[in-house]
């Protein structure tokens, strides 16, 4: 067995030899090798080791039996794709060796497999974007989409975010009917890319949100309160999805990641007036879990600042919460006043101050003035 894995591994080598670089093989004469002829060796010499160890070598003594020299040569086997292609029934019994003598790179075997065929997916999920006439289904689509994202780390081909997320708008829009099963493959798939390891992934998967996002809230929709185009922004409104760019992407070591997704939450709070009021409703209801995180960042961006304001510091009609409805939406009472006490210890006094002034609708100045020195001195010691 080792005598004949040594053999399998010597033409294995002259894989790489034979097409040597151009700056490495000026100076070196050609072999007198053909590809052809070391794959049909690797291939009968593979065959027969397999069919040999499948004889005579029980699994559970693999690992007693097979000389630790095999192991690398089992990895290869299981690693060849055009041995795989031809003699489809070899690489099972390659694999399943492997597993008894080295689990670690039978792990890796799997885990290479399972990359491989998420490319294909990948290839086939685009194509299926931009040519139309495919035909494909919104259930083969979504499920091509999912079996694409493990392989994004490797390729990192940006095209595929952006496709993934519009195919995710589609899913969530109340108009493509889409079934639950969709809708979570979805949701898992937007917090996949928006979490994603890779700093770029990330980036451009809040670029594209961002994208999505002010196309569903063009001001040209202001003028149609019945307009359904707000839809599309319904994949970044559940919970959990505003729970992430609240707690991981305002705050991402990234600044270019942090600066779009702080744009991001700002477009879907300044969105109101485009949204309809079950829409605005179901924001406020997903942000509340995220309220404590979104007001730490106020003084970062003055516009966010301005929206986080304007969610607690509302009193009914009064400045309240206008939808293109005409309906008047505003946070719980509850939940306003624990963000408005968790404001009150905002280091800028200004905020404080303009925040006191809007709840209970007089400055802690004009307290001064009428010498209720009490509530001022609490003000001032919150």
């Amino acid at each position: 067995m080792k005598s004949l894995g040594e053999s399998i591994v010597h033409h294995i080598k002259f894989y790489t030899q034979l097409f040597p670089d151009d700056d490495k093989g000026r100076d070196i004469k050609p072999l007198k090798h053909n590809l052809s002829l070391h794959h049909m060796t690797v291939m009968n010499l593979s065959t027969f080791l397999l069919q040999f160890l499948e004889s005579l070598v029980p699994l559970e003594m693999s690992s007693i039996v097979i000389p630790s020299e095999l192991t690398t040569v089992l990895w290869l086997l299981s690693m060849d794709e055009l041995l795989a292609r031809t003699h489809n029934h070899l690489r099972p019994v390659a694999m399943k060796y492997l597993e008894g003598v080295d689990e670690h790179s039978h792990q890796l075997c799997l885990h290479t497999g399972d990359i491989f065929e998420s490319l294909i997916n990948t290839c086939k999920f685009l194509k299926a974007c931009k040519v139309k006439e495919l035909g494909s289904s919104l259930k083969e689509h979504v499920d091509l989409m999912e079996a694409s994202v493990p392989s994004l780390t490797y390729h990192n081909h940006m095209e595929f975010v952006w496709e993934a997320l519009k195919l995710c708008s589609k899913v969530f829009d109340p108009m493509t009917v889409a079934g639950e099963r969709l809708i979570a493959v979805c949701q898992k798939t937007v917090l996949q890319l928006i979490a994603h390891p890779i700093s770029d992934v990330r980036w451009q998967a809040y670029k594209a949100s961002l994208r999505l996002a002010k196309d569903a809230f063009s001001v040209s929709h202001v003028t149609e309160p019945m307009s359904t185009i707000c839809q599309k922004s319904l994949f970044l409104l559940d919970r959990a999805v505003l729970y992430q760019i609240c707690c991981f992407g305002i705050y991402d070591e990234n600044d270019k990641v942090s600066d779009v997704a702080i744009e991001l939450i700002t477009t879907l709070l300044l969105g109101r007036l485009s949204m309809s009021g079950d829409l605005w409703k179901k924001l406020l209801i997903g942000l509340i879990p995220s309220l404590p995180l979104l007001q730490g960042c106020v003084l970062i961006d003055p516009t966010l600042d301005q929206c986080i304001l304007e969610l607690v510091a509302t009193n009914g009609s009064i400045g309240g919460h206008v939808t293109a409805e005409g309906d008047t939406i505003t946070l719980p009472t509850l939940e306003k006043l624990r963000s408005a006490l968790r404001l009150m210890f905002v280091k800028t006094l200004n905020c404080a101050v303009r925040l006191w002034d809007q709840l209970f609708g007089i400055s802690p100045m004009k307290l001064m003035a009428r010498k209720n020195r009490v509530f001022y001195m609490a003000f001032i010691l919150r």
